[in-house]
């Protein structure tokens, strides 16, 4: 989503910091004293903070429960000791300004002695009298994390505003967590449009903030969602679908199967088919490796990933449609999307830095995932699951493992042989590149009848290519439907119909090294 660019909000510290970080004043004694007059004034409301707070933390009537028992327990023993000696530390630091200023003004008289000796000294005050003792600079103090209740700011004037203004995806991260929980908590429930699509802020919370829009969109009578679209919006608003970029309008929707933590050690960026829809998170008739994988490896995340502008025709001949999996423009700009998502979702997950990075590709998607690693998305293993070709200028990651995995006789391995029918693609082939292992998951015969079906040549556009006229001839072509077009989609079940496959897929992600 498009970010305003705003400027950071000033942190608490700075000038304290800034004034101390000084070596030595010279003879400007007035300064000093001013200096001291308005430290004097600044460690008095320190102290007299506790007297104002402590009275309403302990108000049994505002706030009652464990929880609020565990606050006030931290606040008494952290910032309301730490803001009292804080103060008093200030104040000893002015009365040492103010005898530097009246030894300065000594030593400038006549007879006087050597001259003003350096803030050293400070460092003496300030790490002898905070929190227990040695070692902690007022800089340490300043940046000592208070406890979150009600009212309470996290990083100081932290706000939702400055955690979207950030460029950053890491930064964004960090500011958001900055926030007290209770604003957190607050922003999910009352303004999660705002980030449930926001990469840097933590991928659960997205989901719970595209929960929350879900059920909005439902008790708004659907927002003109058609009926198949708001089965998927029925179930992501009750929690059956977790996902972390939705936006029904557009048919974007990336689901997240699994959640990430320390020991997740492998992540999965599944890219659907030509003619991947929205809808298809209904019915998940070919998410079948994904669920299996995760049922197998629970450490495991994995996101299936579908944009609206997907590729929703092979090509011209296929059927009229806006965008075709012929045009190597929908790949590549599927591929930048994919790319994003890898570098500024996943990259900023910290839990995710160290887990292995896989992409499964079916059909188009691995035209759409190769073009990724065209954008900069790196992973240690591809699936190409009967996969369609590589964008041209692809070149393979040599830190990257390939594998193919079709049955032999996939229609669309008679679309990618050579001219004339190859010419309807691009690119090279996953099923004849050396780069690829390859796992022939066998013919698949199906028990439907014979179908026949003509096609006519002449001076007529195959996608981006012209077909040359062959004079007069009618080519019949014998085709079991069952036995191609059925072919290509029995390979994404699970079941032991198709257990070479899913056997080889886990076999390569998960132990081919």
């Amino acid at each position: 989503m498009p970010i305003e660019k705003r400027t950071r909000p000033a942190y608490l510290g700075r000038r304290v910091r800034g004034m101390l970080m000084v070596g030595m004043f010279g003879a400007k004694t007035d300064e000093l004293r001013a200096l001291a007059a308005e430290f004097t004034g600044e460690g008095e409301m320190l102290q007299g903070v506790p007297g104002i707070t402590d009275p309403e933390i302990e108000c049994r009537e505002m706030w009652i429960g464990p929880d609020a028992e565990a606050f006030r327990a931290d606040w008494s023993a952290g910032p309301s000791t730490q803001l009292t000696e804080l103060g008093t530390v200030l104040g000893q630091i002015a009365r040492e300004l103010q005898a530097q200023a009246d030894e300065q003004d000594e030593c400038s008289s006549p007879g006087g002695g050597a001259g003003l000796t350096s803030m050293s000294a400070f460092g003496d005050i300030v790490g002898s009298g905070i929190g227990h003792g040695a070692g902690r600079s007022i800089g340490d103090v300043m940046k000592m994390g208070l406890p979150e209740g009600p009212g309470m700011t996290g990083g100081p004037g932290i706000t939702l505003d400055d955690v979207l203004a950030d460029d950053s995806p890491n930064d964004r991260r960090d500011l958001w967590t900055q926030l007290p929980e209770a604003e957190r908590e607050r922003i999910l429930a009352e303004e999660p449009e705002r980030v449930a699509n926001v990469d840097g802020i933590p991928f659960e919370d997205r989901a719970r903030a595209n929960q929350a829009v879900a059920e909005d969109i439902l008790a708004d009578g659907g927002r003109g969602l058609s009926e198949d679209r708001l089965k998927v919006v029925e179930k992501v608003a009750s929690g059956e679908l977790k996902v972390v970029l939705f936006d029904p309008a557009k048919g974007d929707i990336v689901q997240m199967v699994g959640t990430p933590s320390e020991n997740t050690d492998k992540v999965i960026i599944f890219a659907p088919p030509t003619g991947g829809r929205f809808e298809d998170f209904n019915t998940r008739h070919y998410f079948g490796h994904v669920d299996h994988l995760h049922s197998m490896h629970p450490d495991s995340v994995a996101f299936i990933y579908q944009r609206g502008d997907w590729a929703q025709k092979v090509a011209p001949p296929f059927g009229e449609a806006d965008r075709y999996a012929n045009d190597p423009t929908v790949a590549i700009n599927n591929g930048k999307q994919i790319a994003s998502f890898h570098h500024d979702a996943l990259g900023s997950d910290p839990r995710l830095a160290n887990a292995s990075k896989a992409g499964i590709g079916f059909s188009y998607g691995h035209s759409a995932l190769t073009a990724s690693e065209m954008f900069g998305a790196k992973y240690d293993h591809i699936v190409s699951l009967a996969g369609s070709n590589m964008p041209e200028g692809w070149t393979p990651n040599p830190d990257t493992k390939y594998a193919n995995v079709q049955h032999s006789n996939d229609m669309l391995n008679v679309a990618q042989k050579p001219w004339p029918l190859s010419e309807v693609l691009y690119g090279s082939s996953p099923d004849r590149s050396k780069t690829y292992e390859q796992y022939d998951a066998g013919k698949f015969k199906g028990d439907k009848p014979m179908v026949d079906f003509k096609v006519e040549y002449g001076e007529k556009g195959f996608g981006w290519i012209k077909v040359p006229t062959i004079e007069n001839a009618d080519v019949d072509f014998e085709f079991r439907n069952h036995d191609g077009a059925e072919a290509h989609a029995h390979i994404t079940k699970t079941d032991d119909s198709n257990a070479f496959a899913r056997d080889s897929i886990e076999e390569f992600l998960y132990r081919k090294k």
